[in-house]
């Protein structure tokens, strides 16, 4: 009886929406009525009703028309909101699944690399007659790595507003890492490949020639340089996040465009032709480095760009123009940066 009754009343509002003659009210009861398929579908009757039954377009003209067109940007303007929501989620479902994917090709990769460098580790092992370091690859081992490489996929990343970075290939820091750590000719590396747009983090080289080494628009991450000879290098645009160069020979190495955050070029010798133009400086450090040009300080500032703050040249030193520099820095092919190094260190000593 109670639900029979319930439906009565239910049957008569209903009615009473769809008999409604005030636009206003009419419009008032689509709105309050967005749940309720039947209430909504009265309210729509009743407001076409108000405007465009013979009486009322005789009555209101123009202006019915008027409200008529506000109704259906109404109506359109719900539908659109509604389609952008689906958009969104769609949006979203998509980007999880390309995560998804991007992890499981990066677990595919990871794997593919360490296969790599077991036969690396193999090829050295077997060649004839026996190798001492550092080791030389065979043709056809290196000519497997190069094609690995060659058909190596970016990963693509994004920051925290959802904008693309730069594409990165985790693999190729990896693998100069790993071939350094097997003690493969330093030389080789840089002549044979290019680790461009590597990714690199909380790694050290150590007494190593790479000089040549092309790293254009890399990524490093807390990267230990120390003693290596990285004449002639290729940073140009990369992103050095606390990367520390230590006792390197940066003659000709180039930082062009690149990100220098936090990195340190303690004991470093740096002559007027290391490029910093356009680099974004922030948190520089050039403890007890040297050069021989007096105005190198002025000339390294005025490259980078101009958003670049905190730069600690305190200590930096300027090695005389005659004697120590005429000395140390004929750049005799018999004497090695380190070499260099060491006399500078004992030649202040004994100053």
């Amino acid at each position: 009886m109670k639900e029979k009754n319930k439906n009565r009343i239910d049957d008569i509002e209903i009615k009473l929406i769809r008999q409604e003659h005030r636009i206003i009210p009419a419009i008032r009861n689509y709105i309050k009525f967005k749940g309720d398929l039947k209430r909504r579908k009265a309210a729509i009757l009743s407001i076409a009703w108000q405007l465009f039954s013979p009486s009322s377009i005789a009555r209101v003209g123009i202006s019915g028309a008027a409200i008529a067109g506000l109704i259906i940007a109404i109506i359109a303007n719900g539908l659109i909101d509604r389609q952008n929501i689906l958009i969104e989620t769609q949006n979203t479902k998509i980007q999880e699944q390309s995560y998804l994917i991007e992890s499981e090709r990066r677990n595919l990769a990871s794997n593919q690399v360490t296969n790599i460098l077991n036969e690396i580790v193999e090829d050295i092992q077997s060649s004839e007659p026996k190798q001492q370091p550092p080791y030389i690859l065979s043709e056809s081992m290196t000519n497997k790595l190069i094609a690995y490489i060659s058909t190596l996929e970016p990963y693509r990343t994004f920051d925290d507003t959802g904008a693309l970075i730069r594409p990165l290939y985790p693999e190729k820091g990896k693998l100069l890492f790993s071939l350094n750590e097997l003690k493969i000719d330093d030389q080789f590396l840089v002549n044979t490949f290019s680790f461009d747009y590597a990714m690199l983090n909380n790694k050290s080289f150590k007494d190593a020639d790479l000089s040549g080494l092309d790293m254009e628009r890399a990524k490093l991450y807390e990267v230990r340089f120390e003693n290596v000879n990285l004449q002639n290098s290729n940073f140009y645009r990369a992103d050095l996040n606390q990367t520390f160069f230590f006792e390197c020979d940066l003659r000709n190495a180039h930082f062009s465009g690149s990100q220098l955050s936090n990195v340190s070029f303690a004991n470093c010798f740096l002559p007027d032709d290391v490029g910093f133009m356009g680099a974004d400086a922030d948190k520089l450090h050039f403890d007890r480095a040297f050069t021989t040009d007096p105005d190198w300080i002025y000339n390294f500032k005025t490259e980078l760009y101009e958003t670049s703050t905190t730069i600690d040249t305190a200590n930096y030193k300027i090695v005389p123009g005659t004697d120590l520099a005429r000395k140390y820095f004929a750049f005799d092919e018999d004497i090695t940066v380190y070499q260099i190094l060491k006399k500078y260190r004992n030649e202040l000593r004994t100053n």
